[in-house]
This record gives structure tokens, C-alpha cells and sequence, in this order.
């Protein structure tokens, strides 16, 4: 493909994208949009800047310093032919049949439905050739201390499990963050609006002395309802082992279709964690996990 017409295609993609975002202007999609990505204060002071803005432009732009000369010298306003008319002027053709199909319209809907209100895509038709790129190189995402790269144990937490029993897993573990990923079903109370009482729990969670705010366990808490769904989790707390994990459906979750053969182990209750894995290995078999254990510390379950 020559270098111009990898031009046109990125210009025909930007506008398909503005003319993708001007549906959304509707004030319902609005008020939506701001409810659920923006604080309400902030969004009236992006107005207020808006407006101020405008009303200063023409004071703020003194045309006699730009130009160097007299307002009243006569300037050259000639405004020459542009050489892309033709070359426009088909791209705005192919962009206004491509908006008015039924195709395009019915991807607007299914788009906003999954930004205004959590409405699943099917990813692996949208995510088309780059689908096969992730799949490369999934095994490659984790950098971890003792399991295998394609492998991962998670703990499912929640707010109704006692401190405790949570901070003992964090002192079970040592300084074996890397291996362990912490996740939560949703946010404190529900409501993914007000993040502060999770972002709160979570702080306090991870604070070894509550006197001392920068003496920290640096084990990652995650919110990731969509791993409780994929693993159809129904209890916690819970231990999961997954071989042969893809990390891709870490972020998109809705892996009932992975080609990625997962193994997947899973055991609920308070159970020492150190207990809990052994017990997992005598199927998994797995040499990482077996490293890990070795160099899980002793902590109050585990006495």
C-alpha cells in the first residue's frame, strides 16, 4: 500500500470516528456519559472555561501584532485552489454510504450500549486480525517471581471476609507479589460512581501498621467482576491456579469460548493459603507452584 493511500484510509477512519462520537449527542447519551465517567463539578467548570474562552477570543487576538502591519495596509487574501478537492470529495462519498448503512448504525448502537451501560461486545469479532497478534504473545504479560509465565493464582475477596483473614494471606505470601493477583466483585456499597470507599477499604486492606500510612503489603487488589463470571466463582474467599492462563481475558473476561486449554483449580474457605495450594498441586503438578510454596511464610493459620 503506497504511502498516500495509507493517508486516505487514516482520514476516512478519524472522520468515521467524529461521525461515531456525534451520535452520542443526544442529551439522554449525554447526561449518561457524564454520570458515569465524570464528577458533576468538573463538568460544569469545563463549561464555564468553554464559555469563557469564547467571550475573551476576540479581545485575546490582536490581528495588528500578528500581521506586523497597519489594518488598513491591503494584504494578499488570496486562498489557493486545494489540490485534494477531488480526492475529498470521493472520501466524503464512501463516509456518507458507510453511515447510512444498517451495518454502521447497528455498531453506533451496540458501541454506546457498552460505554453508556455495560453491555458486553463480542470481542473476538470486534477485535478482528488483532485478535491473533494478543494471542501471541499471552504467555509473555507477567514477569513472575516463581510460577511459569502462563500461570497465576488468584484470591477472590470481598468486603464481608475479615481483615484478618485477608492480611493473613498477605503475610502467608511474603514478598511474593508478583505470583498473586487479589481481586473484588465490584465496588464497596455497589455503586461504581463513588470509588472512594473502595479505594479506602483497599488502603486500609493493604496497610501493615495503620500508624505508619507508608508501610505498605504490595500485593495488587483488583475490582474484576468479570473473572468472578468467567470462573463462575460462587463463594469466597477463594484460591484459584490456572495453567496455561491468558491474560487477555484478565482484562476482557467472557472466555467461554478461549482456545487457550486453562486449567483451572479452585478451592473456597479461610483455609491457609500455604494448605490450601499443596493440596492444588497434587493435580496440578506444577513445578512454579511448587517454588511458591516452598517460599510462602509461616503466618496465623499456618502455626
Amino acid at each position: 500500500m503506497s504511502i498516500e493511500n495509507e493517508r486516505l484510509r487514516m482520514k476516512k477512519s478519524l472522520i468515521c470516528s467524529l461521525i461515531l462520537i456525534s451520535y452520542m449527542n443526544a442529551d439522554t447519551d449525554k447526561k449518561l456519559f457524564i454520570d458515569k465517567y465524570m464528577k458533576q463539578d468538573k463538568t460544569e467548570q469545563y463549561k464555564k472555561d468553554a464559555e469563557s474562552f469564547r467571550k475573551n477570543l476576540s479581545t485575546d487576538v490582536d490581528i495588528k501584532k500578528m500581521s506586523g502591519k497597519d489594518l488598513d495596509t491591503k494584504l494578499d487574501t488570496t486562498i489557493k485552489k486545494n489540490p485534494n478537492v477531488k480526492d475529498a470529495t470521493k472520501i466524503a462519498e464512501e463516509i456518507n454510504g458507510l453511515i447510512k448503512s444498517s451495518e454502521y448504525k447497528k455498531k453506533v448502537s451496540d458501541y454506546k450500549d457498552y460505554i453508556l451501560k455495560d453491555k458486553e461486545l463480542n470481542f473476538k469479532e470486534k477485535m478482528g486480525n488483532y485478535s491473533k497478534e494478543i494471542k501471541k504473545s499471552p504467555k509473555k504479560a507477567y514477569k513472575n517471581k516463581f510460577l511459569a509465565s502462563d500461570e497465576r493464582v488468584i484470591v477472590a475477596i470481598s468486603e464481608s471476609i475479615p481483615n484478618e483473614v485477608i492480611e493473613n494471606y498477605f503475610k502467608s505470601l511474603g514478598e511474593n507479589y508478583d505470583d498473586v493477583l487479589f481481586v473484588l466483585n465490584g465496588f464497596i456499597g455497589n455503586n461504581p460512581k463513588k470509588i472512594m470507599p473502595t479505594l479506602k477499604y483497599v488502603n486500609d486492606l493493604l496497610s501493615k501498621d495503620k500508624k505508619d500510612v507508608k508501610d505498605k503489603f504490595l500485593f495488587r487488589v483488583d475490582v474484576n467482576p468479570k473473572i468472578f463470571s468467567k470462573y463462575k466463582l460462587i463463594e469466597v474467599p477463594a484460591i484459584i491456579f490456572i495453567k496455561n492462563y491468558n491474560p487477555y481475558m484478565e482484562i476482557q473476561g467472557n472466555g467461554n469460548d478461549d482456545k487457550s486449554n486453562e486449567k483451572v483449580y479452585v478451592s473456597y474457605g479461610d483455609s491457609n493459603i500455604k494448605y490450601v495450594l499443596e493440596k492444588i498441586n497434587k493435580d496440578a503438578k506444577s513445578n512454579g507452584l511448587t517454588k511458591l510454596i516452598k517460599n510462602i511464610q509461616k503466618g496465623f493459620f499456618n502455626d
